[in-house]
């Protein structure tokens, strides 16, 4: 079988802005996931044991299954990503935790580490080593001990950390921020020559004119060796699997320079988590695709830190999308949440508005995770506004997709609900399927596997909004592209076997809408009267999504009801729903 060129998709961080974000790599159909893996790293120049591939949003797990056999041909694309991740690991009284990275030496070879510690209300990188019992660190000219600490640690390879030459003007690509001063500047982690010889580790950032250390008992201000070119990497810093760590070293530069760490192509930075923290946000949407690819996480704030959720059950399951009175309402939020009784029916949150971005507010994603169950925000282009944001975003997929996820990281939630609602030209269809895909992969990336992407049933195969109402051979091509698919409410029984028959062994991602207000051709009535509906989807085998249950305050027994008695009515609306996990 004859070679083929495959499209390779870099998911961030190993996008290179320069290079762009695709490759394409020369493979035959006989070839297997590791032997495209390992093509794949020699193309990227990175180690083969640190890339993932996925397809079609799925990662690929079987090294020795061939491409033919997976179905992946010229027109395919693979995602390609990088395991690789730094972090800050707690620790104290001199220990050196196993995955710590060595950045320096003593004059004598010992290895030092990065640390950093809390001190005047900043947080400060510097110097750690078995030896010394603590975190040195320089501040105020002198030289401090911190007996507790957070050290710098990648759990999944010993990563080198490449060195630029600085001189003090602007801020390196890629450098690697340590900590930040009190009043939120940051600090960049930087090596310098002590006056021993050893390589030493401490901060810099502007205004500095060195690398700053604590050593001998002050503070001092390292650069390299006058005139002379830096020292070659430590020995400390072997590259792994023959990966040759990128070379940033200049020549030339100035006598007073001294070097940056920076984070590598194909490494994720570790979490920042500078103050001050962001302010809460009331309002969590953007009005439009634009937005969001101008969106960037707050320069002083962090990712919310997110605990792995579990994997879904292996069983039918109930998806429930939250639309009440356009949401990021006092009455959508605080007052529902308190009167809502549905969590031990509910597998999946979705928080939906008309908004093009919908971010979940805070207080539905705690609670959701208090639970266990994944929370989604919306993604919806609809109307006229949504033909030109479907447009921008099929133009600057990589980057929209890598938004999205980086909105689930920032805000704590777990994934997206896809609404297009909008028509696209037909030679689009297959690009909004590798958009779908893309986001898939990217979520899981930064998130965690148990990040979703759920499709709503609008397109059909030419890319015109027409509600299938199931899965069938006209939206089959966006469901396996992500993790399932909502399907529209004006169902009829015939529908639901299709669906399952068209789903083979995915039955339990097809999540059939069943809408409270029983809004169009429907069979069943609003409120309680879902429950003949969600009987039939129950019989079927396949999942349910409930939408806009809030009609329990909005229209049912709990209207203009408050505190418990709102509690105990939409308690009796959710029994009266009979919504069963088996």
């Amino acid at each position: 079988m004859a070679d083929f060129p495959l499209l390779v998709r870099l998911a961030p961080p190993l996008v290179n802005p320069q290079g762009g974000g695709s490759e394409e790599v020369t493979v035959n159909p006989n070839d297997t996931v590791e032997a495209t893996r390992r093509a794949i790293g020699v193309a990227l120049s990175l180690p083969h044991a640190s890339l993932r591939l996925c397809f079609r949003g799925a990662e690929l797990r079987e090294p020795n299954r061939s491409l033919a056999a997976l179905s992946v041909g010229a027109e395919h694309f693979v995602v390609a990503f990088a395991i690789h991740r730094l972090y800050w690991r707690p620790a104290e009284h001199g220990d050196v935790p196993d995955d710590a990275l060595p950045v320096g030496k003593e004059a004598e070879g010992d290895p030092l580490f990065l640390a950093r510690a809390a001190i005047e209300g900043g947080v400060h990188p510097g110097k750690l080593c078995r030896a010394l019992g603590s975190c040195r660190l320089g501040y105020g000219g002198t030289e401090h001990c911190a007996p507790r600490y957070a050290v710098l640690c990648c759990a999944t390879a010993r990563v080198p950390l490449p060195l630029q030459p600085h001189d003090g003007v602007g801020t390196p690509a890629g450098a690697l921020v340590g900590g930040w001063e009190a009043d939120g500047t940051r600090l960049l982690a930087a090596v310098g020559t002590d006056p021993a010889g050893g390589r030493c580790p401490g901060k810099t950032r502007a205004g500095f004119s060195g690398c700053n250390v604590g050593f001998g008992g002050k503070e001092l201000t390292l650069q390299v060796s006058h005139g002379a070119a830096p020292p070659s990497p430590s020995p400390l810093h072997v590259p792994h699997s023959g990966w040759a760590a990128p070379s940033l070293r200049g020549v030339g530069f100035a006598a007073q320079a001294y070097e940056v760490l920076c984070v590598p192509r194909g490494v994720r930075p570790p979490v920042d988590e500078a103050p001050p923290p962001p302010p809460p946000q009331t309002k969590r949407y953007l009005s439009s695709v634009a937005a969001l690819l101008e969106w960037a996480a707050p320069p002083s704030s962090r990712d919310a830190p997110l605990e792995p959720l579990p994997p879904l059950a292996a069983r039918p399951r109930a998806l429930l999308c939250h639309d009440m009175k356009g949401g990021y309402c006092k009455e959508a939020d605080e007052e529902y949440l308190a009167a809502f009784s549905g969590w031990g029916s509910v597998d999946i949150f979705c928080y939906f508005s008309h908004h093009c971005v919908t971010v979940p507010p805070a207080c539905w994603a705690e609670a959701s995770h208090r639970r266990g169950v994944p929370c989604l925000g919306t993604l919806i282009t609809e109307g006229r506004a949504g033909i030109a944001n479907n447009m921008m975003l099929l133009q600057s997929a990589e980057r929209a997709a890598e938004s999205l996820a980086a909105l689930c990281a920032h805000y704590g939630f777990d994934g997206w609900l896809v609404n297009i609602e909008a028509p696209i030209p037909s030679e689009s269809v297959g690009a909004m399927a590798d958009f779908l895909a893309l986001l898939t992969v990217c979520c899981k990336t930064r998130v965690g596997e148990h990040a979703l992407v759920i499709y709503y049933d609008s397109l059909d195969e030419s890319g015109q909004v027409s509600y299938q109402n199931g899965l069938t051979a006209a939206n089959q091509l966006y469901f396996h592209s992500c993790d399932g698919i909502f399907t529209n409410y004006w169902w009829r029984t015939y529908q639901l076997n299709m669906s399952a028959a068209l789903a083979e062994g995915r039955r339990h991602d097809v999540y059939v809408g069943v809408d409270c207000f029983a809004r169009g051709n429907l069979t069943y009535s609003a409120g309680p009267g879902c429950h003949s509906a969600i009987s039939q989807v129950h019989a079927s085998g396949l999942s349910l999504a409930v939408f806009a249950p809030g009609w329990s305050l909005e229209c049912g027994e709990a209207k203009g009801k408050h505190g418990e008695e709102a509690r105990q009515c939409d308690q009796r609306f959710w029994q009266a729903l009979g919504i069963s996990r088996r």
